[in-house]
């Protein structure tokens, strides 16, 4: 798997740096639809860790792929705000697409991390 997220992101890398989906797709022998595709899943990724939630994520867990895929979730479902995160329930939550146990367990821990950082202030 990580041979795999490897090549995505240089795949991201290279066509940031302006080679073509055709030549990014002779080169790694997939299709240029595919090169597309990985192109514009691993710039999501890249506009996702600019989210406010980025680093209350990244400090409870260091899986890239679930940090991204749990803001994708949020944003889809309309939790994306501190209130939302805050008042939701595990009962909530598991109704969302896309969430599952893990993530689920992630974002209620997001919200102990926000309600700490709220005591702080």
């Amino acid at each position: 798997m990580d041979a795999k997220l490897e090549r995505n992101r240089t795949i991201y890398e290279e066509r940031e740096a302006g080679t073509t989906y055709s030549e990014l797709a002779r080169r790694y022998e997939i299709t240029p639809n595919c090169v597309r595709i990985i192109y514009e899943r691993e710039k999501k990724k890249e506009e996702l860790k600019e989210h406010k939630y980025y680093n209350v994520f990244l400090s409870l867990t260091d899986n890239e792929e679930m940090i991204t895929r749990t803001i994708h979730m949020l944003e889809r479902n309309g939790l994306d705000s501190n209130e939302a995160i805050l008042s939701a329930t595990r009962k909530q939550l598991m109704k969302c697409r896309l969430c599952g146990e893990v993530m689920t367990d992630l974002i209620l821990k997001a919200a102990e991390v926000l309600r700490e950082q709220d005591g702080e202030f």
